[in-house]
């Protein structure tokens, strides 16, 4: 699998306590919102969450973790420990190294391409 984020769209280096899958107030997504819409997810589900993990999901609390590990599966399943309800260490290091405000342009993309690749995914990054 193979797609792309514009860096006009990418939100980054501005701390995890602003930071969305999809921010609704100027529509910029971080790395994981764009890899969720080329998974096939609704913007709607990703609007102003804060992680995978908490993706909207139309079910019983009893079937939120089957619910969204089926949102996001195929390429996707890497983002999730095999067993429990965790995110993987890779969705984890993606989210962090996406957030933080102490990485320069090139680092913050090389670390991000990094963790995808290993993961069987390209990803590049546009002007």
């Amino acid at each position: 699998m193979k797609f792309t984020i514009p860096r006009d769209k990418w939100l980054r280096g501005e701390g995890f306590e602003v930071s969305s899958l999809l921010r609704a107030s100027d529509g910029k997504m971080c790395c994981l919102g764009h890899f969720g819409l080329a998974c096939g997810l609704n913007p709607e589900r990703l609007e102003n969450v804060g992680t995978p993990s908490n993706i909207a999901v139309d079910v019983p609390e009893v079937d939120i973790w089957e619910q969204i590990r089926k949102a996001w599966t195929g390429a996707g399943s890497f983002l999730f420990k095999e067993e429990g309800n965790e995110l993987s260490d890779f969705c984890n290091d993606l989210m962090r190294f996406n957030d933080r405000i102490d990485l320069s342009g090139e680092d913050r993309e090389a670390r991000i391409i990094g963790i995808f690749a290993q993961n069987g995914i390209e990803v590049e990054f546009v002007d």
